[in-house]
């Protein structure tokens, strides 16, 4: 018995962050949805991806600031 607004905003929220995400170079996208998707620490992500740990808390890092940009371009586009 969720609250039908809430789930249309959580749909549209996720929307726009696959999109977002399809908009990050690999690496990035890789990193951020082994982090927060996966929930990995960097050993596992950087093992996983045959990179140092320093390059995925770079990617990390990289992916979080390109995704905040985007989504707020979204948000501050005219309907």
């Amino acid at each position: 018995s969720a609250d039908p607004e809430a789930v249309a905003q959580e749909r549209e929220l996720a929307s726009r962050l696959r999109d977002a995400l399809t908009r990050l170079p690999a690496r990035e996208a890789s990193v951020f949805c082994l982090r927060f998707f996966d929930d990995l620490p960097y050993e596992q992500i950087a093992r996983a991806l045959g990179i140092t740990e320093g390059a995925a808390a770079t990617a990390l890092h990289k992916a979080r600031t390109r995704l905040e940009a985007i989504l707020l371009a979204t948000i501050q586009e005219p309907k």
